[in-house]
């Protein structure tokens, strides 16, 4: 047997019936989506932002570069936007500005709050910039959309915060 022929005799197997799913089941898993896509805007919009805009907030009054990054989609049936990510970089440098240049934004370090695939759970994940051997550091945490709660997210933004200081003030980071 070859590889093609594996292959293909796998692909038959995946492929399901056109009349698997009825007008109905259709209409079952649509509801679903949108209400786990209702749930996770609302866990963004009442906890995951402002916790997002004080920390913002805090930055700009140091006087560090930040940017804050938000990701939407647009629901098809509402054309209501629904937020599904959201993204700091922060440089822990005091500066009156910071241009746009890849080296820097490389320089940065970075907390992404994104949804999972299923819409069921938000991974929080901590990125550190390049180091000897060089690599990215990171840190993932997963929770599900209804575990979310204000304490969780400070405190996931706080060790966002405390890692990169104590990074940057180390011996590890290439400046």
């Amino acid at each position: 047997m070859t590889v093609k022929d594996i292959l293909n005799e796998h692909s038959k197997s995946l492929k399901c019936p056109k009349d698997s799913f009825s007008r109905g089941d259709e209409k079952k898993e649509q509801d679903k989506i949108a209400s786990r896509l209702k749930r996770l805007n609302k866990c963004f919009v009442e906890v995951i932002l402002p916790a997002l805009f004080d920390v913002e907030n805090d930055l700009n009054q140091a006087g560090y570069w930040n940017q804050l990054n938000i990701g939407q989609s647009t629901s098809l049936e509402t054309g209501k936007p629904n937020i599904k990510a959201a993204s700091i970089f922060f440089y822990p440098e005091q500066t009156d500005s910071f241009s746009y240049e890849p080296q820097k934004i490389d320089a940065t370090y970075r907390a992404h709050i994104t949804a999972s695939g299923n819409l069921r759970d938000i991974i929080f994940s901590i990125q550190f910039p390049k180091r000897i051997p060089p690599m990215v550091e990171m840190d993932d945490i997963i929770l599900a959309v209804d575990d979310i709660n204000a304490a969780n997210v400070n405190g996931f933004l706080e060790k966002y915060i405390m890692g990169a200081l104590d990074a940057y003030n180390s011996d590890r980071i290439l400046r």
